[in-house]
This record gives structure tokens, sequence and C-alpha cells, in this order.
């Protein structure tokens, strides 16, 4: 295994996007392959995907998976609670102002990866991964960005249909943001998955990985569903999409990295065949 840092300059973020990138253990360097992008949860950092690593050389040399390539992005922005989204907050006295992070990731970050590493630089050979806030920027952006890519890993994602808890950072971080306001309902609505789900083409299918532990618990909101409840509806919706394959998952185990380590063994195996 060889993991790398690197970075690229942005032009709609603040500052530049810094990456981690896993090569796989006896990667040929004239070989194309895989690629996953792996995005953290709310508050975390790219540097949370080091222990997978272990995870994925383990997978790849005991032949359960072919050898891929990961690259793990980090988003510091609005607080490490933007949700891989595009922020139109503008700011206050106690609040950093939004970012562009999903159009620095899609226009900015897949091409340099393209450029810098031995991909297959095509909507076939790329999935993404993440769990809890990064499991609901997977699935919206492998949705809203079938060009792009093919699958995505979605771990405990921290998705609502129709909208978030009331004690939810989607609400006090800026992500959903609009002008001076932390949180715009409508803004929610058209970025989450379900108008996601409706603009979905045909002909460029996407399959799901939907993944939560058996013993996850809601928020503090007493009108808020139970994270299993929350997945089981989006596997519902996935399963009316045409266009859309979808597999979920549910193991033992609370919100937390025991839990997620137990689904990306179940997931990779699943979704690496399917690319390339």
């Amino acid at each position: 295994m060889t993991v790398t840092g690197g970075r690229v300059e942005s032009s709609v973020l603040p500052s530049a996007m810094e990456y981690l990138a896993y090569l796989p253990p006896a990667a040929d360097d004239h070989a194309q392959h895989p690629v996953i992008f792996l995005l953290h949860g709310r508050g975390d950092s790219a540097e949370a995907w080091r222990d997978a690593f272990d995870l994925f050389d383990g997978l790849i040399r005991a032949d359960v998976v072919q050898p891929f390539l990961a690259v793990a992005p980090d988003a510091p922005w609005s607080s490490r609670g933007g949700y891989w989204a595009d922020s139109a907050f503008e700011g206050s006295d106690v609040h950093e102002p939004g970012s562009a992070i999903a159009t620095a990731f899609v226009r900015e970050l897949v091409p340099h990866v393209d450029a810098e590493l031995p991909t297959m630089p095509r909507r076939e050979g790329r999935a993404l991964c993440g769990y809890s806030m990064g499991g609901a920027g997977a699935l919206t952006l492998a949705l809203a960005h079938q060009e792009l890519f093919s699958a995505a890993i979605a771990l405990s994602p921290a998705v609502y249909d129709p909208l978030p808890p009331r004690d939810s950072t989607a609400r006090s971080r800026g992500a959903f943001g609009v002008g001076s306001s932390l949180f715009d309902e409508r803004r929610y609505l058209e970025q989450g998955y379900p108008a996601a789900l409706s603009a979905v083409r045909r002909d460029s299918p996407v399959h799901l990985f939907l993944g939560v532990g058996a013993d996850e618990e809601p928020s503090g909101d007493p009108e808020a569903r139970a994270p299993q409840a929350e997945i089981a509806r989006l596997a519902d919706r996935a399963a009316g999409t045409p266009g859309i394959t979808s597999h979920l998952e549910v193991v033992p185990g609370a919100h937390d990295w025991a839990t997620w380590s137990r689904l990306l063994e179940a997931a990779l195996p699943a979704v690496l065949p399917r690319l390339g």
C-alpha cells in the first residue's frame, strides 16, 4: 500500500482542496484502475479513512476484490459540516460563508485525479463512498452527476425526507443556507436525494449500496425518524426509479467505524466488479 497526499487549487473555494490518495499493493504503474472517492463525515477529515486503507489492502491481497485506487478529499469548509454541497450562505458574525464544495469536487478534483493517478477516466471506472454526512454526499453527487459516476456506497447516510430534524447540523452549519439564512428549506429540497432521483436518466445507470447499523439511534428531535427508517425509505424510492439498482445491507452496530467497516467488507465485493 502507498498513501500519498495531494492538493488541487480551486477557483471556487476559499482554499485548495487537499486529499489523501491510496494506491493498492503491488500496483502496476502502467495499468488503469477503478477509483473510489471517499467522503468523510461531519466534523471529520480525510485522515478518518486511514484505518480503511488497511481493510482495502487485506481484501485485495486475499483476492476478494480487484486492485483499486481511493481518493479521500478533505472538506474543512462550513466548519466541517458542508455536506459536500454547494452553499449559498453568505456568512455572519459567527458563521463562515458557505462554499461551492460540490462544484469544486466534480469540476476540479475529479479531472485532477484523472491527470495525476492511473485511473480509468470514465464513469464506469468511478464510484463514490461516504459515511454519515459523507454518505449523503456520495449519494447525491452520484445521482446528480451520472456522467461521472456509476456507483455509490452510502454508509449510514445523513439523508432526510423531506427535511432534516430540527437539531441536525444540516440546518446549523450553512451547507443549505441562502443569503443570511443558515438553512433554506427550498434549497435543501432542491439538493436532496428525492429531487436527484426524480431527475435520473435511464441511459447512465447507477448502482447504490446502502448500509446502516441496526442499533443506530435517531436524533434528539422527537419527530425524527430512526436512521433505519430513513434508509429504508431511501431504498424504497431507489427501487422505484428506472436507471437505479440498489442493495440495502443492515448489520449489527451503532453509528461508528465498527459498523462502517463491516459494511465496507460487504460493499466493496459487491460494487467493485461493476467498475471498469
